[in-house]
């Protein structure tokens, strides 16, 4: 499968978001393998040394996500792998969920967001 440009970490996360939510068998993978199920649904290989993390909320559970601590962030020398991994352009990853109650709706959603570039 070619590669699927996201524009951006927000568009990458909806695209995986969506497709879990209509297709079973591929949330089930994504959250068995997530690094593998994103690779063969969108053709994006991420690098060995990129971390995957699907959590899947529940009606009783939220989760909160915090930002890379400074030291995580800091600038550093990219291994070959990771330079052949982002050449001719990166990829970003998106995450955003929102919480909210309207007792008058009965809606309740939740709200976080980050973002990683490579």
């Amino acid at each position: 499968m070619p590669e699927k440009k996201f524009s951006s970490r927000f568009d990458a996360e909806r695209e995986i978001a969506k497709k879990a939510t209509s297709d079973p068998g591929f949330r089930a993978a994504l959250l068995a393998n997530p690094k593998k199920a994103v690779a063969e649904a969108f053709g994006v290989n991420l690098p060995e040394s990129f971390e995957l993390k699907i959590l899947e909320e529940t009606p009783s559970r939220a989760y909160v996500v915090l930002p890379a601590q400074e030291s995580e962030t800091q600038e550093r020398t990219l291994t070959d792998a990771e330079l052949e991994a982002v050449a001719g352009g990166g990829w970003c990853l998106v995450s955003s969920t929102k919480r909210e109650s309207n007792p008058d709706h009965g809606t309740a959603w939740s709200t976080s967001f980050r973002c990683t570039c490579w």
